[in-house]
């Protein structure tokens, strides 16, 4: 299982998770933990944050998050897993993005496409699992 920690408050986290359903296709959860000296788990309902993407895109088959940062807007960047069968390797992977404005917690697709395109110089389906930061001094994104 795939885990990602989004800063709420000082004292709050949320960690975005991926489990399965009964058809095997991952979905990308959040709950909520209070830290402190004996952290715990909110009692707050387990909410789907991503799933699954449309039939024949990248990510059909499931989604897990990679990373999540915040932007000089203050938008967040869900980095994310697309899972896609293949027929002579088990999996397809590529990395997606999912984005949410302002102080929203609710994530929307960028693109029904993955960040990364297959090339000569990386011709394999596993182009997946981006760790990205937000460097605030250049004001761009980091791979």
């Amino acid at each position: 299982m795939s885990r990602v920690v989004e800063n709420i408050s000082d004292d709050i986290v949320s960690l975005l998770l991926s489990d399965r359903d009964s058809l095997g296709r991952s979905f990308i959860r959040r709950i909520y933990v209070e830290l402190g000296d004996t952290p715990r788990l909110l009692k707050c309902p387990i909410k789907t944050v991503l799933e699954p993407g449309n039939l024949g895109c990248f990510d059909d088959n499931g989604v897990s998050p990679s990373s999540v940062c915040k932007s000089r807007t203050g938008d967040m960047h869900l980095y994310y897993i697309g899972w896609k069968p293949r027929s002579t390797v088990r999996f397809g992977l590529f990395g997606g993005l999912a984005t949410s404005s302002g102080n929203s917690l609710n994530y929307t697709r960028n693109s029904r496409a993955p960040l990364f395109s297959l090339s000569d110089e990386e011709p394999y389906h596993v182009l997946t699992a981006p760790w990205v930061i937000y460097d605030s001094d250049d004001d761009i994104f980091k791979m």
